[in-house]
């Protein structure tokens, strides 16, 4: 079985935003992002810090307004990402045309990292 690529700090703090635009229990948070207590606990810790989660009383927790514009912005850095993932495949489509399976351009490597 192969195991899921770990999600790094970006699309972690993507879910928890996303799951906390209404106010949302601490519980329903950890579902949603698919964490357990004690990370989640961190995570929400450093998103009230950084005034993007503001606690609501009784273990609820909802995005800010400053919450909701990175969580915009994460969104638009998918969507570039995924344009750059496209132009690649296009150049490597170019650039291998013709010859047997070739490794990818490790130029490249770059953008595979950070999936």
């Amino acid at each position: 079985m192969k195991r899921r690529a770990r999600r790094n700090k970006i699309a972690i703090i993507k879910s928890i935003l996303s799951a906390s635009i209404k106010e949302t229990q601490k519980t329903s948070l950890m579902y949603a992002a698919n964490l357990n207590h004690k990370t989640i606990t961190g995570y929400l810790s450093d998103l009230i810090k950084s005034d993007l989660i503001i606690e609501t009383g009784n273990k609820a927790f909802q995005t800010t307004d400053k919450g909701k514009m990175i969580l915009k912005k994460i969104e638009e850095y998918e969507r570039h990402i995924q344009e750059a993932e496209k132009i690649k495949s296009v150049i490597d489509e170019v650039l291998n045309k013709g010859q047997k399976a070739r490794k990818p351009l490790p130029e490249y490597d770059f953008i595979r990292q950070r999936e």
